[in-house]
């Protein structure tokens, strides 16, 4: 194996193992010193966005979707006022 394909095999398990500790993270929460599991920190959502942006990972809109909950959910302005409309 060519020492080309041995890095690239190495970046590839990286990321994996970094895409799977994200997911966790999203899904359980962090484990702190003592082994408990607490929310996310602010940095630690961010570090996980900076990853997606990174690697251009896109979301679809699609009905049902938590995506779309979170996009339903958000304040739109009305151009005409600066009144916030709840959907």
């Amino acid at each position: 194996m060519s020492k080309s394909n041995e890095v690239d095999k190495s970046l590839d398990a990286i990321h994996s193992l970094l895409c799977n500790h994200f997911k966790d993270v999203l899904e359980n929460g962090m484990v702190t010193d003592y082994g408990d599991r607490v929310p996310p920190s602010p940095s630690m959502l961010s570090t996980i966005v900076k990853f997606l942006k990174d690697n251009n990972a896109t979301g679809s809109l699609e009905k049902d979707t938590p995506l779309f909950s979170l996009v339903q959910s958000l304040p739109s302005f009305d151009s005409e006022a600066s009144d916030v409309i709840i959907q």
